[in-house]
């Protein structure tokens, strides 16, 4: 009996452990880079409020301790980033699962614009701008 047991547990824990590891989800590739680019968003307006500029290339944002701060997308490409000094706005691109301008699906290019600063001219809270 004893030696049944020691068989059958560990086949059950292992059963076990496989059936969660199916059953866990993943976050797709196009809404994972967009969550980095929100956060990317906000890093770069915190740090606009705390410099009282934009910064003038991802790298030079600091480090936020806990949050994973490397701006590039799903597939590990940087992202690219510009600035509009006429209008103030920002923009974000990735340029998808095949790193080539335009595409479809997976390999659909994906770019978050918004305002650096809002109508009374502070700067902006994160969260303004539309990712497409």
């Amino acid at each position: 009996m004893r030696k049944r047991l020691t068989i059958i547990l560990p086949v059950l824990l292992i059963l076990t452990l496989m059936t969660t590891l199916l059953l866990v989800e993943t976050v797709p590739p196009r809404e994972r880079t967009i969550a980095d680019m929100k956060a990317t968003q906000r890093r770069i307006l915190d740090f606009a409020r705390a410099k009282d500029r934009l910064p003038s290339s991802l790298p030079e944002l600091p480090a936020v301790s806990g949050y994973d701060d490397n701006p590039d997308d799903a597939w590990e490409s940087p992202f690219d980033y510009e600035t509009d000094t006429a209008t103030g706005t920002v923009t974000l691109r990735s340029l998808g699962g095949d790193q080539a301008p335009g595409g479809t699906g997976i390999h659909a290019d994906i770019t978050l614009t918004f305002p650096s600063r809002n109508a009374q001219g502070q700067w902006a809270d994160a969260g303004e701008g539309t990712a497409k």
